[in-house]
C-alpha cells in the first residue's frame, strides 16, 4: 500500500467524501505513465498553506501495481465525486434538466 497526499482548494473540498475513488497517475522513468487506483481515507479539517495557496489535505491509499512507483514521486490525482449515465449527461446538457 502507498499513501497518496493531495491538496484540494477550499471551494472543492465539500464534494469529497471518505471512500471515494482516487485515480493517481505518475510518470515513470521509462517514459510511461503508471496508474494507481485507491480510496480517500482522510480529509483535512482545516486548510493548510502550500506555495502561498490555501488547500485541504486529502490522504488516500492505493495498492502499488508497478515496481517503478517509488516514495516521493509526484503525479496527477483525480477524485471521482459522482457519476451518471450517458443518457443523464446528455439530458442535462441538451435540456438543462437535473
Amino acid at each position: 500500500m502507498v499513501k497518496i497526499i493531495t491538496y484540494v482548494p477550499s471551494n472543492k473540498v465539500s464534494t469529497i467524501k471518505k471512500g471515494q475513488t482516487i485515480n493517481f497517475s505518475v510518470p515513470t522513468g521509462d517514459g510511461l505513465t503508471s496508474r494507481l487506483i485507491g480510496k480517500v481515507r482522510e480529509i483535512g479539517v482545516y486548510p493548510v498553506n502550500i506555495n502561498k495557496q490555501s488547500g485541504y489535505e486529502i490522504i488516500s491509499t492505493a495498492k502499488i501495481n508497478d515496481e517503478n512507483v517509488k516514495y516521493g514521486m509526484q503525479g496527477n490525482a483525480t477524485i471521482v465525486t459522482g457519476s451518471s449515465t450517458y443518457f443523464e449527461y446528455f439530458l442535462d446538457k441538451v435540456l438543462n434538466k437535473r
